[in-house]
This record gives structure tokens, sequence and C-alpha cells, in this order.
């Protein structure tokens, strides 16, 4: 056995010390690589529990993809710190409405989403990475893995979605031996780190959409998001005279996302708006076009 692909856990935050954290641990110590999915208890942050939390776990957050909405960060994902404030999870991959075989049904399907669907496309790169070079250790190959992701977020592994977007070609292409390219994807965008300086700010981002055959997908999340600091988003078009709203996201919660497929080309703008409150936030955003402007800064 050279993988462990695991779909369990508890629930709250885990300082990755109990049994079964140290049992995963074990495993990578004896040369198997525990694949392990991060939860379901986000958007909120330090929702990581056992064994996602355990150190040499590469844990799987979930993320959409461009069949199911475009590149967005799931809402439902959990996120770090873990209970000793290490960085977690590790990396994330497709886990919104993914189809599988049902479990007891002989030919049965079923479509679901969670981070137990997206652990095993992490879990099936690991095994491919190893048929390339058997010699990797399983600290090698979550290296790999976190070093040849997209990054999201902000410039290095962050508690929402570790190094980024796992990337199957590039890790196997890291393991060696291997020259593929992968098919075609919308194009990435990170705005780091942002603010609103107030109650009623707005921040006004342009984005030139040049292709209609991906959706405009948005994630905004905001640290320490509570009842006194609520910012909501917006995506509107360029009509040649005025602007359109096309779709909003207005919730409590510490994360926003915005999915919508563009049946014409042109210029697109985003808001981020404060509800209430003050403060930072990141906007991941995810189309086809080229880079978004902040044209208004609030």
């Amino acid at each position: 056995m050279r993988i462990l692909n695991l779909s369990l856990g508890s629930a709250g935050s885990s300082d990755g010390t109990d049994a079964l954290s140290r049992a995963v641990n074990a495993a990578a110590d004896a040369g198997i690589v525990p694949v392990v999915a991060a939860g379901n208890a986000g958007p909120g942050s330090s929702t990581i529990g056992s064994p996602a939390a355990a150190a040499k776990a590469v844990t799987v957050c979930s993320i959409s993809d461009p069949g199911e909405g475009g590149f967005f960060e799931s809402d439902f994902s959990s996120r770090g710190p873990t209970a000793d404030g290490r960085v977690k999870p590790d990396v994330c991959a497709p886990g919104e409405d993914v189809t599988s075989v049902k479990a007891g049904s002989g030919n049965g399907y079923v479509t679901l989403s969670g981070t137990s669907m997206a652990t095993p496309f992490v879990a099936g790169v690991a095994a491919l990475m190893l048929d390339a070079s058997p010699s990797l250790t399983p600290a090698a190959v979550k290296s790999k893995l976190m070093a040849t992701a997209q990054d999201w977020r902000s410039a290095a592994t962050d508690t929402e979605t570790g190094a980024g977007r796992l990337q199957a070609y590039e890790a196997i292409k890291s393991a060696g031996g291997f020259t593929g390219t992968g098919p075609g994807v919308p194009s990435h965008f990170a705005s780091w780190t942002q603010s609103l300086a107030r109650t009623a700010a707005v921040d006004e981002w342009t984005l030139p959409v040049t292709k209609t055959t991906y959706p405009i997908a948005l994630t905004l999340n905001v640290p320490g998001a509570t009842s006194a600091k609520d910012f909501d988003l917006y995506l509107s078009y360029w009509t040649g005279s005025a602007w359109s709203q096309k779709a909003a996201s207005e919730s409590s919660t510490r994360q926003e996302t915005i999915s919508f497929t563009p049946s014409v080309a042109g210029t697109y703008r985003v808001t981020v708006r404060s509800y209430a409150g003050s403060g930072s936030y990141y906007l991941d955003s995810s189309y086809g076009g080229g880079s978004p402007t902040l044209s208004v800064n609030g």
C-alpha cells in the first residue's frame, strides 16, 4: 500500500495530537501517503478536525470547477488554522457535484458535494506521481503537490485554500518522466489583501472578459467577519450606456460567492461593498480574460 485516502473526521478544531492523527503520521513514516478530507464545517475558521489536522497528512479542501460554475472556493470546506496554530488545509481539488459510484449498489452512481469528493482527486494524482517516480517519499509527494498548485488568496500558503488549486499535470511532471499538457482552464486572479475603510465603502474591479466559454466565478473571503463586519459582492455588465447587475451575494457569513455564465464578452464590474464595518478582504476571480483592474478603491 502506497496511498491512504481518508474520508472521516471529528467535529471542532484539532491540534493533531489525538490517536487518529498520530496514526496518520505513523502511516506517513511507514512510507504511505495519507490523503485526508479537510471536512465540511466551513466557511468558519478553525474548523479542521481530526485526522485532517495531522501534520503529515495531505489535507484536501474543496473548490468548484469550470463544469460546475467555475473555479470558486466551496463555502462548506473546512478552514484552518489548526488548534495549535498550524496552516491547514494543504491543497484544494474539485468537490462540487462530483459523480461517483454508489456504495452498496453494485452498479449505481451518486452525485455529491464535499471534501470527501475532492480527496480522491489528490490521492489519484499522488498515485500517478509514485508511478512516475516510485522512490518518492510521502513528504516529497506532499511537497510537490503543494509546490505545483495554483496559488489562491495570498502569496503563500494560507488557512483558506492551503497552497491552492491542485494542478494534476504539473504535479505529475514534477515527479519526473512526464511531459503532457493539461486542458485549457479559466484564468485565475488573486487580489491578495485589500480593505474597506468604513460602512458603505466600495471597491470596484473592472474585468475584461474575452471568452464566454468559461463562467465568471468570484470568491470573497472576509477575515474576522461578524455582524459588525459584513461585506457583500456584486457583478455587473457594461451594456454600452449603463451598468446592468447580473449577480449578487449578500450573506452574513465570512464568504460570498458568485458564479455567472456570460452570454457576451465585454467589460464586467465586480463590486465589494461594506454592509457593516471596515477591514481587510481577499478576492479570487476566475474567468476567460485579462487581469482585473481596481478602478475604485474604498
